[in-house]
């Protein structure tokens, strides 16, 4: 069965981060050449609450409960999942909800298509995260990397950007995706740097893909380290996650386990330690469960990452 929350993730950024899914797979704003989750299904502006409100929040409840009986701690709240988070609607009282269920901070992780949208703009500045993505310089790579929904154009988008960090009050973060040979060169960076030079931010997280993607190449290091330069102080090359099991903690059934092993693969293609670090579970565990839920398996750059469609 397929829940609304989900982890905790293995997060690189932000240690271990409870997900919650707000669209179904995959209803996003762009087609991103680099989405671990393959191409777009549903390639729209349309905002909709694909899942009602109140069955969200009892998934959260449900949620909570399970990791407070297992003892399993959390770092942070994300608005994340299938798709684009901000094509749902009740983004508001979604946000009023989680605040009121945990003191974790929350974050928007979002490809920062929507913060034009008023009501969006709204729901942003109530994180205490703010995370945009950010992975051209120039109209030309914007259309080409992030291949947008009708109506997307780079001043739109950029312009909402630019808005939203300007007006936040919390931490804001913009994440960079680099891929090879498509926005990694040193003009393209500079171009970005010059953008990023007029929105307010804290960081600037440097990323390329570490999961499977379905038409992108990873960066090399050289092009890391060139871009962290280029971008300045602010600048950081987001590393591997390296979080480890706090404890190990019986569940309350085998069928919870591979339920959870389940809601995080479907989500983050994720290796054997990913999982193991993520929900507290020992590797022969996770191993087992990965056979009884028959995941299947994805070499990447000598990595080997497990995944699972649910509907």
């Amino acid at each position: 069965m397929k829940h609304r929350v989900y982890g905790p993730v293995p997060s690189r950024r932000f240690g271990r981060s409870l997900g919650i899914d707000l669209v179904p797979l995959k209803v996003c704003s762009y087609e991103c050449l680099y989405c671990q989750l393959g191409r777009t299904t549903n390639l729209t502006t349309t905002r909709e609450d694909y899942y009602p409100l109140d069955e969200i929040l009892r998934d959260l409840d449900d949620r909570l409960d399970q990791l407070g009986r297992r003892g399993i701690e959390f770092d942070i709240v994300t608005l994340a999942g299938s798709g684009e988070p901000t094509l749902y609607k009740s983004l508001v009282p979604l946000i009023t909800g989680i605040k009121e269920r945990t003191d974790r901070p929350v974050l928007m992780l979002t490809n920062g298509s929507m913060l034009w949208d008023p009501e969006v703009l709204e729901a942003a500045l109530m994180c205490d995260i703010l995370e945009p993505s950010l992975d051209f310089g120039t109209p030309e790579t914007f259309r080409r990397i992030n291949v947008p929904a009708e109506g997307l154009t780079f001043e739109k988008v950029v312009g909402g950007i630019r808005e939203a960090c300007s007006r936040h009050t919390g931490q804001v973060r913009i994440e960079v995706m680099l891929t090879g040979g498509v926005n990694d060169s040193e003009e393209e960076l500079r171009a970005m740097k010059a953008l990023l030079d007029t929105i307010p931010h804290q960081v600037v997280d440097i990323n390329t893909p570490v999961r499977p993607a379905w038409a992108a190449d990873t960066a090399s290091p050289e092009t890391l380290a060139m871009a962290k330069e280029i971008f300045g102080e602010k600048a950081v090359i987001v590393s591997a996650y390296r979080g480890t099991p706090s404890a190990e903690h019986e569940p309350d059934s085998w069928e919870e386990v591979d339920e959870e092993v389940a809601n995080l693969i479907a989500i983050h293609p994720s290796t054997l330690d990913e999982i193991s670090a993520a929900l507290d579970l020992a590797d022969s565990e996770v191993l087992e469960s990965l056979s009884r839920i028959k995941a299947r398996q994805v070499e990447v750059r000598g990595r080997r990452y497990f995944w699972l469609k649910l509907q």
